[in-house]
């Protein structure tokens, strides 16, 4: 059985004032798709564009893990 069948299925099972309800939403859940900001271009991040934002790298970043020596 289809999603959509499913779906029409429970329809009928459920008052015409519900109906009304359930179809509302979709439309809603529609246009929320319709403008969300997944649809913008995305941009290319530039080099050094996250420098503001990381202040302190340990000098031991590189070193291996104690927690993970027994996968390698």
């Amino acid at each position: 059985m289809t999603v959509i069948e499913e779906i029409q299925e429970e329809m009928f099972k459920i008052s015409h004032k519900d109906r009304k309800e359930v179809l509302a939403f979709a439309k809603f859940i529609a246009n929320q798709k319709r403008t969300s900001t997944n649809d913008l271009p995305h941009l290319p991040n530039k080099f050094g564009a996250g420098k503001a934002y990381i202040t302190y790298i340990a000098d031991d970043f590189d070193a291996p893990l104690d927690e993970l020596k027994d996968y390698m």
